[in-house]
């Protein structure tokens, strides 16, 4: 099931949604235990915070400092029930909790 929420961070509308384990991601919805998506307007030379108010996943926000307009941006936090299948290694140290962070589409970060 999938709900939403808009609120209003500074000016900026922001808006929520959060649904567990659809699409959105290649990471296999198996694997997803929880996602929860945020949109923002990222403009130039801006901070941009992205706000996850469901409380579906661990992570309560993304912000980041933009290089470009990309004007309206979803980003998804994913929980995941186990390892990323899109990594190939294991980190190092302990683990706390699996998870994707994706922001815009394929071609944001060129």
């Amino acid at each position: 099931m999938e709900s939403s929420n808009s609120h209003n961070t500074g000016g900026s509308h922001s808006s929520v949604s959060s649904s567990s384990g659809t699409g959105g991601s290649p990471e296999p919805q198996s694997n997803v235990e929880a996602k929860e998506l945020s949109q923002a307007f990222i403009m130039s030379g801006k901070t941009v915070k992205f706000d996850f108010l469901r409380n579906s996943t661990c992570i309560a926000y993304v912000s980041l400092d933009s290089k470009k307009t990309a004007g309206k941006t979803t980003t998804i936090v994913e929980s995941l029930k186990g390892k990323s299948t899109l990594v190939t290694g294991l980190p190092s140290d302990e683990v706390y909790k699996y998870l994707n962070i994706w922001v815009g589409n394929s071609g944001f970060a060129t």
